[in-house]
Formats: C-alpha cells, sequence, structure tokens
C-alpha cells in the first residue's frame, strides 16, 4: 500500500503551469519538522519533500497557499526516475496530493479563525495523468524534473 498523510508548509509559493490539453499541474516543496531533537544540536530538524498536485486539487492550491502556509494533504509517493541526454539516470520521489485539508486560514487577517475544511480530489483513485476518455498530451516542458 502507498498512503501517506503530511503537515508541512511550503517553502516557496506554489508553481502552477498547464499541460497542452489544459490540465493543470502544481509543483511545491514543503518543510516538515521531524518530532524530536538532534541529540547534538538539541535543534529540531527538517525534512524537505517536493509535491505535485493535478486538476482542481492544483488550483486550489495555487489559488490558497503561499509560501510559509501550512498545508495538510494525504496522497502517495511516485517514482520520478529519467534518463538524461548524456545516458545518466535519474533518480526522484515526488509526493502526489490526492486529498487536501486546509488547517489555518488563507489570509493574516483572519488568524484567530482556524478553518478545517477538507477538498477530496474525485478522481483520487484514477492515474492523475489518465483522463476519463480524454487523451493527454504530455512534452517533457510538462514534466516537473
Amino acid at each position: 500500500m502507498n498512503n501517506l498523510s503530511m503537515i508541512g508548509n511550503l517553502g516557496k509559493d506554489p508553481e502552477i503551469r498547464y499541460t497542452q490539453s489544459g490540465i493543470a499541474v502544481v509543483n511545491f516543496s514543503i518543510a516538515v519538522q521531524r518530532p524530536f531533537k538532534n541529540k547534538q544540536t538539541n535543534e529540531y530538524e527538517t525534512d524537505w519533500f517536493n509535491c505535485t498536485a493535478f486538476k482542481k486539487t492544483a488550483e486550489l492550491i495555487a489559488d490558497s497557499f503561499t509560501k510559509g502556509s501550512k498545508i495538510a494533504f494525504s496522497g502517495r509517493v511516485q517514482n520520478n526516475n529519467y534518463t538524461k541526454d548524456d545516458g545518466t539516470k535519474v533518480y526522484r520521489d515526488v509526493i502526489l496530493v490526492e486529498n487536501l485539508t486546509f488547517i489555518e486560514p488563507k489570509s493574516a487577517n483572519n488568524q484567530n479563525k482556524t478553518q478545517s475544511n477538507s477538498y477530496k480530489n474525485s478522481n483520487q483513485n484514477d492515474d492523475p495523468f489518465a483522463g476519463n476518455n480524454d487523451s493527454i498530451d504530455i512534452t517533457d516542458d510538462d514534466l516537473p524534473f
């Protein structure tokens, strides 16, 4: 089973783009603090993860989150391995966001109120590159790496 849940903060503003067939794709990275302190430094360490979302989920993330925003989601890990032109194999994992939960307000003016609204991708069990009967034209420019 390939399923995970994460809560973290965006490291920079989400970057949204659209494939040639109009499908929204957003890429972002999140920082997740480890639940324990480093014994030598007595400080919490942070892990960084690259994330991708598609379709309505991508648009929602791009419209609702900015650098530093706290985000909670569930999804799965996918290998995006490829070979460079020089023959070098590149191994890269990305987290595909499938379900999104708002855990803090969009604007800083509403910091005293917290939201707990959930958004579930209607195609969460589908391959994000597959449409209902639509073909998707993806070029090298559409790939997040």
